[in-house]
């Protein structure tokens, strides 16, 4: 059952076709002297950055800082926040997906405080200010546009993460157009985070009614409209619902948060380097069956948004389809061959980091749970079935 509510503001949304159009008109009464302009290496190579530059910001001054590809590290956040602190009077514009979205939300509120990041990540920290930083998502997956947290790597490889209201992006661009050149494996693995999200934003301990709702409609587009992306790429209704749909799934676990296939997902990309989307795919898979356990009630409405006739404990079996269906088994078959020690992963589940994910769903683990929790996730990994009794 849903927590009372308490209605956590929500970044204003340009969305559309002509959602860039839209952007150019709103800088006209934004109050700022620059642009610092943060994205990645491959957004840059795909022509991405550039055409953001001659489409929304026209002649207006830019700085460009350009992250390196893969997830952030505390290192690049502090370089960008450089950059930033470096502007006269700045506007932040972050383009791409969840990981420069999040470079750019940790280096605008950064800047404004001074000194490095490090010492503010896993709640240490209550950041300053409001957020000027404007989100242009060019995936349908993290939801970062829509949250006030980001997520980062410390030198330790631990995925680390940081919450407050200065993370909130000011304004969320959503241009399905930018998404039409992303690979089909990055389509489904980014499809399949928004997904988990959603379930487990819903099925979470800490859901309330908006939440609740929220997480719901995800799901209902993510089901129609992933696969109907995998099968028609150029389909840009269908690539909108699904960055709407992201952008709720992150609306959701904003308010709710994340469960245990997170815990097992940044365990997987802490210790192997396996991409955010492929991993909380896989946690996903290996986790339903442990959390179904506690009791069908937080799964059915999730599980009729996929069928309205469906039984809870379909669950699983129509979660599988769905992967198949988009392009998901074969996103995560390229990293099929992954040593994955149970006992390791186990543990790193155990960290603090990701021990408040673990114990945020419908079912806390305790004692061998994690043990088998981690064979599940190594064993759907390579393509097979969940570990029995997980």
């Amino acid at each position: 059952m849903a927590v009372p509510d308490a209605i956590a503001p929500v970044a204003p949304v340009i969305s559309g076709p002509c959602a860039l159009a839209g952007l150019r008109d709103h800088l006209v009464g934004l109050d700022f002297d620059r642009i610092v302009l943060i994205s990645d290496e491959g957004i840059a190579e795909a022509g991405l950055v550039e055409r953001v530059i001659h489409e929304a910001i026209g002649g207006r001054h830019v700085e460009v800082f350009l992250a390196p590809p893969g997830e952030p590290h505390t290192v690049c956040v502090d370089a960008a926040a450089d950059r930033v602190r470096a502007t006269p009077h700045p506007l932040v514009i972050g383009l791409g997906g969840g990981s420069a979205l999040d470079v750019a939300k940790l280096a605008a509120a950064a800047a404004a405080c001074g000194g490095p990041v490090g010492p503010r990540l896993l709640g240490a920290y209550d950041w300053p200010g409001r957020s000027s930083t404007v989100a242009i998502p060019t995936t349908a997956g993290t939801g970062s546009e829509a949250t006030r947290t980001c997520v980062v790597s410390d030198d330790a490889g631990r995925k680390l993460w940081a919450w407050g209201e200065a993370l909130l992006p000011a304004l969320v661009v959503l241009a399905p157009e930018l998404t039409l050149g992303l690979p089909a494996h990055l389509t489904a693995a980014t499809g399949v985070d928004a997904f988990v999200h959603a379930v487990e934003a819903a099925s979470s301990r800490r859901v309330t009614a908006t939440a609740r709702a929220a997480a719901l409609d995800a799901v209902t587009r993510i089901a129609a409209g992933l696969p109907r992306v995998a099968r028609e790429p150029g389909d840009l209704e269908a690539r909108l619902s699904l960055q709407e749909a992201a952008r709720l799934a992150g609306v959701a676990i904003d308010a709710a948060g994340t469960g245990p296939a997170h815990a097992v997902g940044h365990a997987l990309g802490s210790l192997y380097g396996i991409p955010h989307g492929v991993a909380v795919g896989v946690g996903l898979r290996a986790t339903l069956d442990f959390s179904l356990a506690a009791g069908p009630e937080p799964f059915a409405e999730l599980t009729q948004c996929l069928d309205p006739n469906a039984k809870p404990d379909s669950l699983p079996g129509r979660v599988a389809s769905l992967y198949a269906e988009a392009g998901f088994d074969a996103a995560a078959a390229r990293w099929a061959e992954t040593d994955v020690d149970p006992e390791a992963l186990a543990a790193c589940m155990q960290g603090e980091e990701n021990l408040p994910m673990a114990h945020n769903g419908p079912r806390s683990p305790v004692g061998a749970d994690w043990e088998r929790l981690a064979r599940s996730a190594r064993a759907v990994l390579r393509g097979e079935a969940p570990a029995e009794g997980s």
